[in-house]
């Protein structure tokens, strides 16, 4: 066995790699045999910045306000219905109060004579009377916030406002109308070649993939309308498209081979939007970030409030039929299609005749060749109402921010080499407390070049040309969404800032629209915390790094918000807190405000290793151990985590591709699409010690991969699901706590079977959708769950058609003032068998688990609970239930005495269901079946099983057959013993049986299968069976 030694910050992929002397840089770089070690050195220790006080407490739901009083001066806030529940210095949250002076954050404590006080209050602001009753809502939100007291940021840099450069000739540009989301929709990073795609009308554009660098040249081509090419439009499609209804839609591609067969570099498709996509062959949502698959470019015609339709036309065109294509070659093939309707369609229709002509939209896109390696497509736009050419000059104007306002820098128009934007301050401010700056930064419009654009901090006007401090603003490599930047000066700052500006020192002028938007600029320290810090108590029992999603001085105190998944508001309900220890054994149940509590610790920051790519785990061996966190000074122990930051939030962190048995353990990601993706057949795959935060979609999600492990591992701030398990079977989530996540686990699709969690917390989960919940099972079969403790401002648990699944132990509670009476503690939205045994009788009782109106919704049958004394199991593939309960009468008992109702068993035909998939001799082994349990067996013996069973109808038709698994019985058998029970059909009593010879001592593992060879369902489908004897001789 080999050692791998691997430093992702300062190692050389020239180095051999097999000694800490000689460690590599990347792990693609290795090339390891089977059951070799990769040991990957940990990131940088965390760094303490002194004591800081948590609140273990969830932010609850919105409570109304009540009325305001006059108490010595200062507000008193009461409640329209139950307060939440504070501790002294707490911090709530006022909104949209017409009394507009309450809005706001407020520290706050409870009041004697009822509601809260707000500390630092004056009365006297609000313009009303004592006793007035007032509109709006507040949120405790104490538990999302991190206090240290002292002042350790000064937004005192953030400009109130910006002047702006005077150009004396502006230029001109075309804009799209408003709400018109034409061109490249997912973020300037996904086109290049120095050209913004606009579909203005009267112009034409080559959009070409490039196969070799997974890349997307787009080029401004020469004008041509082609909707009269020679050829006939011979093809069409008679219906309309577009988005009004979005099951009326048109593709073309992989997915959709109207026209191009085999595996394409683009698609084209009319509905939820009207778009061209290119760099990727899979569906037209799917962007895989792996080899050969990049990102999907999505490039909008036309797209407004989802309602423009479309007629298609489609017809052969080689490049030779037209001027604008001949310089491809004059023999490439390919398909031209012609879109034509308009905007804003009253109907599901498409109409293009002149009283239309204010929303017309018409279209060409000349798709080349049905596969191969680079794709072009051209594009010539016709009709696009609304563009217009305006002018274009620098100027500022306020927006919203990452949190309170922010300010949009409108770039277009900018000479070379200036200064655009600038604020000289009234008086000098002392920032020499600080050696930093941070802030949030993102791209409004427009691609940038990388190193043109600078802030500076002047000690003087911005003009006098007084000293400097100047940061790079990497707006290359910002995209869309907010970004947080974090810069150390090297030293103190000045103690006598003057003024602030932005410059451009590109070397030629901006002819085009760019922007971007900066929010929330203050001077910080280099030892303490910021933008782009993760912070948390660094401690076993509270593994998690939290983002900072506000910094404020506010009362004495600075204020450091914890924040949520992405689009999360620090007022929201729900979500992200901090929870208290995420171990089973300690985690407090926070149901109870009793266990709500404050307590002051050291606190510590960490800065992760910035991936410029995700790790592609995919090496040819198997049983490779990939371990981080070994200690920085030789990588002989591991002392701590490998913490790894995404690039952005379209990228994965790990992947690990049809890799077998590998052992992946210690490392942290922050960000990206997946953090840890495990897919392809990567069997027996084990996450061991692993941490996610803050991903755009799933924590940890494995496909396809059977027999994987994930234990002692935490998910935080997950966009969507903190886990999920998809199509993928006899996989453990052990020890494993998600909070903070939009969404808990997910289990689901076909093959989803035996996944199994043990000892797992989930909190914060904000789920109410048919497939959104803490737990969710869909399609998934035999998956239990033992001792969970989750603590929902959702639904818990989600069952569709998800057969034989149990829950053992554990507790389910909502969080304070959720509004229960729209969620469900077992959301059964469709055929979902879903037990519940030994939970807290406090939380899952027969009422608020079976009273459909308020806990338990459900679009098919209740399918299996114990919970009122009924068993009732169902299998919806195969509509069959099976019944023991006082309810069921059989008649007779084959004896001859009546049936008191307690001692027969009932298979029936619920609806006509997929029989044929359990029809004899090719029955589902997943289907409806009886279990006669394990049976203990001796060598040499003989095992007997008999029972009575009888058909009540007269045909006959349903079927009962036996049969001994062999490979889950210990027995010593070759093969499953299998027998068919045929049943007799006029409600008469039968006596079947079956007797095995045992070869070895062990036990024997029996079931009876149901089967019905009738779409009739009701009395006639049932078979009884009673009389169950086991005998070994």
């Amino acid at each position: 066995m080999s050692i791998f030694y691997v430093d992702l910050e300062n190692g050389n992929d020239s180095n051999n790699g097999l000694s800490f002397a000689n460690r590599k840089l990347t792990l693609g770089s290795i090339s390891p045999g089977r059951g070799d070690e990769i040991r990957v050195m940990a990131s940088e220790p965390a760094t303490s910045i002194g004591n800081a006080t948590w609140t273990q407490q969830p932010v609850g739901a919105e409570v109304g306000l009540g009325y305001v009083y006059d108490e010595s001066g200062a507000i008193r806030v009461t409640f329209s219905t139950v307060a939440p529940y504070l501790l002294q210095d707490s911090y709530v949250v006022i909104k949209d109060s017409s009394t507009t002076a309450l809005n706001g954050l407020w520290k706050a404590s409870p009041h004697a004579s009822g509601g809260i006080l707000l500390y630092d209050s004056n009365f006297s602001v609000l313009g009303v009377t004592n006793g007035t009753n007032v509109s709006g809502s507040a949120v405790n939100i104490t538990g999302k916030l991190v206090r240290i007291s002292g002042e350790l940021v000064n937004t005192s840099l953030n400009p109130p406002s910006w002047d702006s450069v005077t150009i004396a000739n502006p230029v001109s540009d075309w804009v799209a109308p408003e709400g018109v989301t034409d061109g490249v929709s997912n973020g300037s990073s996904f086109y290049s070649g120095g050209n913004t795609f606009k579909s203005y009308p009267g112009s034409s554009w080559r959009l070409t993939w490039n196969s070799s660098n997974n890349d997307v040249i787009v080029t401004p081509a020469t004008y041509v309308d082609n909707r009269n090419n020679s050829g006939s439009w011979s093809n069409s499609y008679s219906n309309y498209y577009g988005t009004r209804y979005g099951s009326a839609y048109i593709g073309f591609g992989y997915n959709a081979r109207h026209l191009f067969g085999g595996y394409t570099s683009y698609y084209g498709r009319v509905g939820a939007g009207s778009w061209i996509q290119f760099g990727t062959y899979s569906t037209s949502y799917n962007s895989f970030n792996l080899p050969n698959r990049p990102p999907a470019r999505h490039y909008k015609i036309g797209s407004k409030d989802a309602t423009e339709m479309y007629r298609v036309r489609y017809k052969y065109a080689n490049a030779s039929n037209s001027a604008s294509w001949s310089d491809l070659s004059s023999t490439t093939d390919g398909y031209l299609v012609w879109y034509e309707g308009n905007r804003n369609s009253s109907a599901n229709t498409a109409t293009t005749y002149s009283n239309y002509s204010d929303t017309r939209l018409s279209w060409t896109a000349w798709f080349s060749g049905p596969a191969g390696s680079n794709k072009t497509v051209q594009i010539d736009i016709h009709e696009n109402p609304g563009w217009q050419q305006v002018t274009i000059e620098p100027g500022t104007e306020t927006v919203a921010g990452y949190y309170d306002n922010g300010t949009k820098f409108n770039c277009g128009g900018s000479p070379a080499n200036s200064t655009l934007f600038w604020h000289n301050f009234s008086s000098p401010v002392d920032l020499s407390s600080f050696d930093s700056i941070s802030f949030f930064m993102k791209v409004s419009e427009g691609v940038f070049s990388a190193n043109e654009w600078k802030l500076r901090i002047h000690q003087g006007a911005y003009n006098s040309g007084a000293a400097y401090d100047e940061f790079d603003l990497d707006l290359a490599n910002t995209g869309p969404d907010f970004k947080a930047f974090g810069f150390d000066n090297g030293s103190a700052l000045p103690n006598n800032v003057g003024a602030v500006s932005i410059v451009y020192t590109g070397s030629s002028a901006i002819l085009g629209l760019q922007g971007f938007v900066i929010s929330n600029l203050m001077a910080t320290s280099s030892t303490g915390i910021n933008f782009s810090t993760l912070i948390g108590r660094n401690t076993a029992e509270s593994p998690h790094w939290y983002k900072v999603s506000a910094l404020r001085y506010f009362n004495q105190e600075t204020l450091i918000s914890l924040g949520g998944y992405d689009g999360q508001l620090e007022s929201d309900p729900g979500g992200m807190a901090y929870y208290g220890s995420t171990s089973r054994s300690t985690c407090p149940d926070l149901d109870d405000n009793t266990q709500v509590s404050s307590d002051t610790v050291t606190t510590y920051v960490r800065t992760p290793i910035n991936l410029s790519n995700y790790i592609l785990l995919q090496y040819g061996d198997e049983q490779l151990k990939i371990r981080g966190g070994w200690n920085r000074t030789d990588m002989s122990t591991q002392d701590g985590d490998t913490m790894l930051a995404t690039p952005n939030q379209n990228t994965d962190g790990i992947v690990v591709s049809g890799l077998k048995a590998c052992y992946l353990e210690n490392f942290y990601v922050h960000g990206g699409r997946y953090g840890i993706y495990v897919y392809s057949v990567a069997t027996g795959t084990e996450v061991v010690n692993c941490r996610v935060g803050y991903t755009a979609s799933w924590g940890i999600y494995v496909s396809n991969s059977n027999s994987c492990i994930i234990k002692n591992c935490s998910v935080l701030g997950g966009g969507h699901y903190g886990i999920t398990l998809e199509q993928s079977a006899s996989c453990d989530i052990r020890n494993t706590t998600l909070d903070g996540c939009k969404y808990g686990i997910h289990r689901g699709k076909a093959y989803s079977y035996n996944n199994d969690t043990y000892d797992c917390v989930i909190r914060g989960s904000i789920g109410s959708g048919y497939n959104d919940g803490s737990m969710n099972l869909y399609e998934a079969s035999e998956c239990y769950d033992y001792n969970p403790y989750i603590l929902s401002h959702g639904n818990i648990y989600v069952g569709t058609r998800t057969a034989n699944s149990r829950v053992y132990g554990g507790k389910l509670v909502f969080a304070e003032y959720t509004n229960e009476s729209a969620k469900a503690t077992f959301y059964n939205y469709n055929a979902a068998d879903v037990a519940f045994e030994k939970m807290d009788n406090d939380q899952i009782s027969n009422t608020h688990y079976r009273e459909a109106s308020t806990y338990h919704r459900s679009d098919g049958s209740v399918l299996v609970t114990q919970l009122n004394g009924e068993t009732y199991q169902y299998w919806v593939d195969s509509v069959v239930a099976l019944r023991k309960a006082s309810n069921i009468s059989s008649g007779t008992l084959p004896d001859g005495s009546s049936d008191p109702g307690n001692t027969v068993y009932r298979f029936e035909l619920a609806g006509y269901g997929y029989k044929a998939n359990n029809y004899y001799p090719n029955f589902n082994i997943r289907g409806p079946r009886f279990s006669f349990g394990e049976i203990p067996c001796t060598a040499g013996t003989q095992l007997t099983i008999s029972l009575k069973a009888k058909d009540a109808s007269s045909s006959g038709s349903s079927r009962l057959f036996f049969r001994c698994d062999a490979a889950q019985s210990t027995i010593g058998l070759d093969e499953d013993v299998l027998e068919h029970w045929k049943t007799s059909g006029n409600n008469q009593w039968t006596t079947y049986s079956t007797t095995i010879n045992v070869p070895e001592s062990g036990l024997a593992c029996c079931y009876m299968y149901y089967t019905h060879n009738s779409s009739s369902s009701g009395s006639t489908s049932y078979v009884y069976f009673t009389d169950i004897e086991v005998s070994s001789i």
